[in-house]
């Protein structure tokens, strides 16, 4: 379809159209103004040179008359034969001076312009005159008369001539018309792409982020919303990406807010239980005081864990694996939850087996 066309070949398609549209309109407007044009020819319309033509037999009757023309008792008599409608006239004496008609505009100025423009047609505003001498009984000119006239068609009715006014026009007038007509359907076809994306944009606005833009098309506009669609899709990515990452920051602060608990509960416990112990116990003070030593150690090292939480997500860290020796390590363990135990009425005991040599054992660190 045309609107899944790039801009550039529906802008050529669609003034291509309007052209050859008002091409053809024109030719049919023009073949049915000329029917109706020789149709009634003669009748309700004159051609541009119906009244030049009438000029001869004006002639010969002013030839007939004379110099009788110069009485204005004649104008009557002149004005029958004159068309009243096409061709005004004035009568001259031999000095140019007007004598009487139904035109009023002075053309000739003397006897000398009179004589050089007898039996000539002069141009005056976009109208000719016919200037036919009035000859006397000696053969001498003793006026003239001016025939004023136009070569243009004359219409017996104003709705008439503005029938083919608007044919003469119809060219441009449809250029107009189709113009506009298959301008609407262009703005119609760009409108739905643009109005998807407004649609979006608000949705985006309003943080909702599912949807999709369902236009498929090898335009611009086609490339426009399959862009604005993976924007959105890498939008989102990136927001649930933020989510897990926070989820993930939450759990670990409070993983390690228990984890604090337990070096905390065990430094509680040593300490309540060396205040209610005999302190002369060296070797039991020292071990007690070791214990609240490494819990203590413990402590500090997750407060740093959670000092460095809050700026985990700019650092790329990654797990080592080392090797550990199990035994004391166990023993450590069993020391930290002893006095724990005891305080909760647990009888907490460890067993270690021989490890085998051949086998390490290892643990994950930061």
């Amino acid at each position: 379809m045309l609107n899944r066309k790039s801009i550039k070949t529906q802008f050529i398609v669609i003034f291509t159209a309007i052209i050859l549209t008002s091409i053809i309109a024109t030719i049919v407007t023009y073949f049915v103004g000329f029917i109706i044009f020789t149709s009634i020819e003669y009748k309700k319309i004159y051609p541009a040179n119906y009244y030049e033509k009438k000029i001869p037999d004006i002639e010969n009757y002013i030839r007939r008359k004379g110099e009788s023309l110069l009485n204005i008792k004649e104008k009557s008599n002149i004005e029958k034969i004159i068309p009243s409608q096409g061709i005004t006239y004035q009568i001259i004496d031999q000095n140019g001076d007007i004598l009487y008609g139904t035109e009023s505009q002075k053309f000739i100025n003397n006897k000398e312009d009179l004589y050089k423009k007898i039996n000539t047609n002069q141009g005056l505003n976009g109208r000719y005159v016919h200037i036919v001498p009035i000859i006397d009984k000696h053969g001498k000119i003793a006026g003239a008369v001016l025939l004023y006239y136009k070569l243009v068609p004359y219409y017996q009715s104003t709705t008439i001539k503005l029938i083919f006014t608007v044919i003469l026009l119809s060219p441009f007038l449809y250029i107009i018309f189709f113009t506009i007509l298959f301008s609407k359907k262009f703005v119609r076809d760009i409108k739905k792409p643009i109005d998807m994306l407004i649609e979006a944009s608000e949705k985006i606005k309003q943080k909702n982020l599912d949807f999709n833009i369902d236009y498929k098309a090898k335009n611009e506009f086609g490339s426009l919303c399959e862009a604005f669609d993976d924007m959105k899709n890498e939008l989102k990515r990136s927001l649930i990406s933020q989510w897990k990452l926070e989820q993930q920051r939450h759990d670990m602060v409070e993983a390690l807010a228990h984890d604090l608990k337990t070096p905390l509960s065990i430094i509680q416990g040593y300490t309540e239980s060396l205040l209610e112990s005999n302190l002369n116990d060296k070797e039991k003070l020292e071990r007690y005081l070791n214990v609240i030593k490494n819990s203590t150690f413990r402590a500090l090292q997750m407060i740093k864990e959670m000092l460095y939480t809050a700026e985990i997500e700019s650092y790329n860290l990654s797990l080592e694996v080392v090797p550990i020796d199990i035994n004391s390590f166990i023993q450590q363990k069993v020391e930290s939850y002893k006095i724990i135990s005891k305080s909760k009425n647990i009888d907490f005991k460890v067993k270690i087996f021989d490890v085998m040599p051949d086998k390490k054992t290892y643990k994950l660190q930061y």
